[in-house]
């Protein structure tokens, strides 16, 4: 796949002749390229085995290119994600909380403006943006991962009530500066990314895919996602599959929606955001 000036190579590697078959593909790209007069940057190529470690070769892969060995990762930073050989975001998440932390105590720090609704336009502008970022890719359900990240909206909050003396809960203090907790808004951003999916917003993505082809009179809507079957839990964080029994519980006329911003409107709603709420509580009961 070819994003820009970036390519990926990827293949099923499943023994020592699937390893010498993608060297092969790896030797015929790197010689078209440079037939084309285009240079190649070895040392920022990497090689990352992606799957459960049981079903891994023994012997980790050597691949060269243009004559030189290509580095073997754990892990690799992606278009600003990084990807861990089993698929967790434990660690992108790590560095996501850490930079917001950071920028937040440079905030505290800096900023002497005790206005509260000028800190939540700060918060708002600078913080929480870091948090969000690419949450489409790494958006999952660990808790621990989950609550890490809810710490830093929860300290912000509570860093702009220090001087009222009033205690509150996380979810009152959400309430009481309008703004939804975390993982709502990426719960949000879930079903609006869908929406663009099934209203062909996204080159490349056919949503036929993801249908239910059914001649049977049903339930819902007609955009609605097929039941998955999962062999694996890396498989269940995928956007389809963590989201399907929310979008598949939404009114016809909603999903029928002509714009972008008419489907946002209704999630946004104070009605729906505290029917989702609801929702993460009986799933995370400790969480808000």
């Amino acid at each position: 796949r070819i994003y820009a000036d970036d390519i990926k190579f990827m293949a099923q590697i499943n023994d020592h002749d699937d390893l010498i078959s993608f060297q092969k593909d790896i030797d015929s790209v790197c010689k078209w390229l440079c037939d084309h007069g285009l240079t190649i940057s070895v040392p920022k190529c990497g090689v990352l085995s992606v799957g459960p470690k049981s079903k891994l070769l023994i012997d980790p892969p050597h691949y060269t290119m243009l004559g030189q060995p290509i580095a073997v990762y754990d892990n690799f930073r992606d278009l600003g994600i990084i990807i861990e050989s089993d698929l967790s975001a434990k660690l992108h998440i790590e560095k996501l909380v850490l930079k917001a932390s950071r920028k937040f105590n440079v905030f505290r720090r800096k900023f002497r403006v005790k206005d509260p609704n000028f800190r939540i336009r700060m918060y708002k502008t600078y913080i929480r943006p870091i948090l969000e970022s690419g949450s489409i890719v790494w958006n999952l359900s660990q808790i621990g991962l989950i609550k890490l990240i809810e710490r830093v909206q929860r300290r912000f909050l509570r860093y702009l009530t220090l001087t009222s003396g009033k205690k509150q809960t996380y979810l009152e203090l959400c309430q009481s500066y309008k703004v939804d907790p975390l993982i709502v808004r990426r719960t949000k951003t879930d079903l609006v990314t869908l929406y663009k999916v099934f209203h062909n917003h996204f080159m490349h993505l056919d949503s036929n895919d993801f249908v239910e082809h059914s001649t049977a009179v049903t339930r819902g809507h007609k955009y609605k996602i097929q039941r998955p079957y999962l062999k694996s839990s890396q498989r269940s964080h995928i956007l389809f599959y963590r989201t399907y029994e929310l979008w598949n519980s939404l009114p016809s006329d909603v999903v029928d929606y002509a714009t972008v911003a008419s489907f946002k409107k209704y999630i946004n709603s104070p009605a729906y955001t505290n029917n989702l709420i609801n929702l993460i509580n009986k799933k995370y009961p400790s969480l808000l």
